[in-house]
This record gives structure tokens, sequence and C-alpha cells, in this order.
């Protein structure tokens, strides 16, 4: 993947679940280096490892004890997750077994992507990126049963 000639691209992304109202999770990213035409396997590989590094970071942060304000306590309840840190508990993540799981659960049909309302059908697909772009993950959850 040649990134040399990119410029910065702005996408937000967005975790639905099907099923539910409200989104699982959003996050801004400015993916720096990038080419506005990128095939779903390149923007993959660079979401992946962008959140890897954020869950060590994470990680790493949490194994310090701290205080949270009012906004924080409210926002962490909102998820459903109040950590107030203290924990020595690390979790080693590869990377690049990060990226194939995420390959690998594209390609059995465990969620799909959408470029603002179109489906992302093929890894091969080019994703066309604008200065700012929206970009969907909607997870699929198997029915019990049938």
């Amino acid at each position: 993947m040649d990134l040399s000639n990119g410029t910065t691209m702005n996408l937000t992304m967005t975790i639905k679940q099907l099923g539910r109202k409200k989104a699982l999770t959003t996050r801004d990213y400015s993916l720096e280096n990038f080419s506005s035409q990128p095939t779903l396997t390149e923007l993959l590989t660079r979401i992946v490892t962008l959140e890897v590094n954020a869950f060590r970071e994470r990680q790493a942060d949490n194994q310090f004890l701290r205080v949270l304000t009012e906004t924080q306590l409210l926002e962490a309840a909102d998820t459903g997750k109040i950590s107030l840190g203290g924990q020595e508990f690390t979790q080693d993540v590869n990377t690049d077994e990060a990226i194939q799981t995420a390959i690998q659960a594209f390609q059995d049909g465990l969620y799909y992507v959408f470029n603002g309302e179109t489906q992302i059908e093929y890894l091969t697909d080019v994703v066309s990126l604008e200065l700012r772009q929206d970009i969907m993950f909607l997870r699929l959850v198997a029915l019990v049963g049938g």
C-alpha cells in the first residue's frame, strides 16, 4: 500500500448493530498520508491499526487510579461501563492478527460496511473518501433457533 502521495483524510466511523436504534460507538479519525481512493482492505488495515494502538493506550492509562469529573461519570454511565482505573491486567494484542480477524469477519458476513449510503461489498472495492466522509460498520447478529 503506497501512502506516500496521500493526503490527510478525515472520516467518522459509526458502528451500529442491527435491531438497535442507537449507535454502539462513533469515532472521528484523521488519517495522515492516506489515499483518497483506498480499497476496503487498506481502510480496514488503517482503522484496525489505529484501534489497536488506542486500545494499548487505554490499557496503559487504566493502570493509574483516577478521579472522574461529573461529565466523565455521566458519559461512562451512558456507555454502561464506569472505570476508575487501577487495574494491572494487560492484554497483548497482535496488530496483524487483529487485521486478519477484521478481514475474515467481513468475508464471513459478520458485518457490512457503508460509505455514506453505498454498501461496500468486496475487499477490493475502492472507498471514495472526500475531505470529510462517514463510514458505517453494521454488525449483524445471528438469530437463535431457525
